[in-house]
């Protein structure tokens, strides 16, 4: 049960208990410059952008139910009633929510959102802080958000714990089992304007829970490297989506993971045994070629050329890129 609650919580992209929250938080929202500067700069994945009003209009009034097919929709009853029969508590929450999308008055994209009160239009993104996925998005109505997760915790049971951070509301809810050495979190942060989803742990200081929630920045955020940007200006990315994923940094984690948070923190999660096995394992002349390898083809990158409306027509390209380091293996694919 515990393996799909940690991958409801990885897709969507939890935060400790009972934390004293003792500095000045930044809770301002407003544009994807301001939404990237919570992003660390050596963040090992990202896709956001920001999603025009344009967009939504054409985007909501399509079917909610977009894409599912009879068998996908077979088999997520199945899920749903093998949650419903397990009587547990977070799968009956979770399941409240699915069934929520699934009501038949809700047959639109804009009737779905406005529902759960969050918005199609403005700055949205998910990428890692450290090991832990992080989900920003913008809310219509903190209101009507909030209104439909304490509607699931009443109908589920799973109560989570509660805390108010000037106009922000935490829900924190155990995903580990009581006597786990390390006590893992699934965290749900509402604001006026934006909504966090995220994973924390009993292992995480303060100030990486504060940052992980948006409530105060890193002090290397990725718009200090200008990354999002340049990937735009190189690949003629529109500011829809620009999306990568960052193989030198998650290897780097591995091969020497004192240069990345992702690194740093993955060593506070691993066994004592398993890391003394990867030290033994990873002579120095090993790391080195694994690094060779990974900086020859760093990043593999996506994002939209093309995604506009036009006479209620949607002209729409999305490219991606592995970028390779490597002259020979690009000549050679140069051949082909």
């Amino acid at each position: 049960m515990k393996k799909w609650i940690l991958v409801v919580g990885l897709a969507l992209v939890g935060v400790a208990a009972a934390v004293t929250w003792k500095t000045q938080f930044d809770t301002r929202s407003s544009d994807s410059n301001d939404l990237l500067a919570y992003v660390p700069a050596d963040t090992v994945y990202f896709f956001g952008g920001e999603s025009s009003q344009e967009l939504a209009d054409f985007f909501g009034e399509l079917p909610s139910n977009i894409g599912s097919t009879p068998t996908q929709a077979a088999q997520l009853d199945a899920l749903l009633n093998s949650w419903d029969t397990s009587n547990s508590a977070p799968g009956k929450f979770f399941k409240f929510l699915v069934d929520k999308t699934r009501q038949p008055q809700y047959q639109t994209i804009n009737a779905l959102l406005d529902s759960f009160g969050v918005s199609f239009v403005g700055p949205y993104a998910l990428y890692s802080h450290g090991i832990a996925p992080v989900l920003r998005v913008q809310i219509k109505s903190k209101s009507t958000f909030d209104g439909v997760i304490n509607e699931a915790i009443a109908d589920s049971g799973w109560i989570p714990q509660t805390q108010t951070v000037e106009e922000k509301t935490i829900r924190l809810w155990e995903i580990s089992s009581h006597d786990a050495a390390v006590q893992l979190y699934f965290v749900i942060s509402s604001g006026n304007d934006d909504l966090t989803v995220t994973l924390v742990s009993s292992n995480d200081d303060d100030a990486t829970k504060w940052e992980r929630l948006g409530l105060t920045k890193p002090a290397n955020d990725i718009t200090t490297t200008e990354e999002i940007a340049q990937l735009q200006q190189r690949y003629n990315f529109t500011d829809a989506m620009t999306g990568f994923i960052h193989f030198e940094r998650i290897a780097t984690a591995f091969l020497h993971p004192e240069k990345n948070t992702f690194g740093q923190q993955l060593q506070l999660y691993l066994p004592e045994d398993v890391k003394a096995d990867m030290n033994q394992r990873l002579t120095p002349a090993c790391r080195k070629d694994f690094a060779t390898l990974a900086a020859a083809m760093p990043r593999f990158v996506v994002g939209y050329d093309t995604l506009d409306v036009k006479n209620n027509h949607l002209a729409a390209h999305l490219n991606s890129v592995w970028e390779i380091n490597n002259s020979q293996v690009t000549q050679e694919l140069k051949s082909i």
